[in-house]
């Protein structure tokens, strides 16, 4: 038999850098590999080689352990998301579906199921009756007392939301698996958002939106068309990217949003203007 797992190597490159690991898919009979990712922004390249390191150091006791007890990835994984009948807390129930290697997550919407998750663990230190509410018993009252406990932790309406939107997609997610029986709505318990509420990002005047196009006018039209795009659509940077040909009907002057692709989990259609 294959070893279950390759240990964990750093890659730095030039354009990304990650930690890479391969395991032993014995469906395909060959062994797969698999990128990590930090997901954080603003490190130079010696913080990202430090914390990479760090997390490949992490993650080799997992794979470690796993080949030591002939642990394969894929039956891993089936058994990870068998959670239709037990009593894992939420943020277990998302750290599994980020877990689940399924390619229709992209790298947003599995930081996001960490993030939600990690932001879970701290409230259930402080209220840890919640954590025996699992994802088939989740209810408002716990959600509601989540959101509480974010708003003393001075998280903004716009995390909030995130967190809540979060914890529907996972169970939407689990429900289209059929490992549980429903999912859950949340919309109802967002929360309002005061207008620009960080102050952070005040929203370009006309003349500073000028300015803008036509100096990529002159330095890199392709910029500028990207530019464009992001101003009369509104669509996030990283769901333009995702975007295909076939999701763009110039007949109808619309542009379709997958679920999968778009940060909320919810599909929608937006006009080009």
């Amino acid at each position: 038999m294959k070893t279950p797992y390759k240990l964990c190597k750093v890659y730095i490159g030039p354009k990304e850098s990650f930690v890479s690991y391969y395991y032993y898919s014995s469906s395909e009979n060959k062994y797969i590999r698999q990128k990590l990712r930090l997901h954080q922004r603003g490190l130079s390249k010696e913080e990202q080689k430090k914390e990479l390191e760090y997390l490949a150091h992490e993650f080799n006791k997992v794979l470690k352990d796993r080949n030591a007890k002939g642990q394969y990835h894929e039956a891993f994984i089936k058994q990870s998301l068998n959670i239709k009948h037990n009593s894992e807390s939420i943020s277990t129930a998302l750290i599994r579906v980020k877990e689940s290697n399924d390619k229709s997550l992209s790298e947003d919407r599995i930081a996001t199921l960490g993030q939600t998750a990690a932001a879970l663990e701290a409230f259930y230190n402080d209220h840890k009756s919640m954590e025996s509410i699992s994802i088939v018993t989740l209810n408002d009252t716990m959600l509601e007392y989540f959101i509480e406990w974010c708003k003393e932790q001075n998280k903004a309406g716009k995390t909030i939301n995130k967190y809540l939107s979060t914890i529907q997609f996972a169970t939407e997610y689990l429900s289209r698996k059929k490992i549980i029986e429903k999912s859950y709505e949340t919309k109802h318990l967002r929360v309002a958002q005061p207008k620009n509420e960080t102050g952070r990002f005040p929203p370009l005047t006309h003349e500073e939106k000028q300015k803008v196009f036509d100096y990529f006018k002159k330095v890199d039209p392709n910029y500028r068309l990207y530019l464009f795009w992001l101003y009369y659509t509104c669509i996030r940077g990283a769901e333009l990217y995702r975007l295909q040909r076939k999701h763009i009907d110039f007949n109808k002057k619309t542009v379709f949003i997958p679920w999968f692709n778009s940060k909320n989990g919810l599909s929608n259609y937006v006009q080009i203007l």
